[in-house]
């Protein structure tokens, strides 16, 4: 599940490195509860460099910035993280640097 294209920001919710075999269980797991509480999921994959390569957990496609700040205190607030974060979607498909 790629971005729309027309995307210009998304929030990153999660991160989990790909050669960790158990990964695949925190994307799954975060992308159901981010559906049950009404998000479109997105992924993206990203390359680190040293750091290695990570498959990227994204809340919604905004094209409206009051719209996508709304819905990172809903996340946050839900989540009690401060890791959630809203990203252009340049940087989330590591096209772009933040």
């Amino acid at each position: 599940r790629q971005l729309p294209a027309d995307a210009a920001e998304t929030i990153l919710v999660g991160s989990y490195p790909i050669s960790d075999g158990a990964s695949a269980e925190g994307v799954r797991a975060l992308t159901e509860w981010l559906e049950g509480i009404g998000f479109k999921v997105f992924y993206a994959d990203a390359d680190l460099g040293s750091q290695g390569h990570w498959q990227r957990v994204l809340a919604g496609a905004y094209t409206d910035p009051v719209a996508a700040l709304r819905d990172v205190a809903r996340l946050r607030s839900a989540t009690r993280s401060s890791g959630v974060r809203l990203v252009t979607a340049g940087f989330a498909t590591g096209t772009l640097e933040q």
